[in-house]
């Protein structure tokens, strides 16, 4: 069951990875679930194939079937990040991101691959990956593949993600 972030834990934890409410509710919903007789609840982010993507303060785990999360804003520049609280903190960052870009959330580097297609579409292509090895290369391969793409991560060096960054920079 989804509805909008409401408990008080969910909040707390939004809260203390830098982001607001309002950020939390314009992308995300609060999923209620059971797995193996128990009661879960956590913040979810929907993908495209109707799985989500879910974080709680303890865990991070996903439902089936996993997949991309693009968020169709008809506009002609695509916002690229990797997980859920990157995109909060793109979103926290830049005042009414959903009227500037589309935004797809990758929701796992193996899914680099997906996204060549799709860049295509698009006259801007802003990466926000992360500066690990994975993140780099991924940054590297699509930057190579279009010169649409650019790499935004500069803006966090020295952090490891953007919602790293965000968290540091709000303190």
């Amino acid at each position: 069951k989804a509805t909008k972030l409401q408990h008080p834990a969910l909040i707390q934890y939004l809260t203390s990875r830098g982001i607001k409410l309002s950020i939390g509710n314009e992308f995300c919903v609060e999923v209620h679930y059971s797995f193996k007789a128990k009661n879960y609840f956590a913040i979810g982010l929907k993908n495209n194939s109707g799985g989500y993507e879910l974080r709680n303060k303890i865990y991070k785990n996903n439902s089936s079937p996993k997949d991309v999360t693009l968020i169709r804003n008809q506009k002609k520049n695509l916002v690229i990040c990797e997980g859920m609280f990157d995109l909060l903190s793109i979103a926290s960052f830049h005042n009414n991101l959903s009227k500037k870009a589309d935004i797809l959330v990758l929701n796992s580097i193996s899914f680099i691959e997906k996204v060549v297609p799709k860049i295509e579409n698009y006259n801007c292509v802003e990466l926000y990956l992360d500066r690990d090895n994975a993140g780099l290369k991924a940054s590297d391969k699509l930057l190579k593949h279009s010169h649409k793409c650019i790499d935004m991560s500069p803006l966090y060096s020295g952090f490891n993600d953007i919602n790293e960054w965000w968290v540091k920079r709000k303190i």
